[in-house]
């Protein structure tokens, strides 16, 4: 039980939703813009303040 618990923290781990997020509310890669970097601020900084509230909150639950 315990290597299956292992697994499904890795595969939640793992998922960038500084990536998807934007991805799926702008249509824009954040990696092609500003510092180049999946991450919340860098949404920010790309897209607009919303979408960047809704990936730190991805990030931080992920982060638990």
């Amino acid at each position: 039980m315990n290597i299956l618990f292992l697994i499904m923290a890795y595969l939640v781990g793992s998922i960038p939703f500084s990536y998807i997020i934007p991805k799926l509310m702008t249509g824009m890669d954040v990696r092609q813009y500003c510092s180049k970097n999946v991450g919340a601020s860098n949404a920010v900084y790309t897209t607009n303040f919303k979408v960047g509230v809704f990936c730190f909150i991805g990030d931080f639950l992920r982060d638990l």
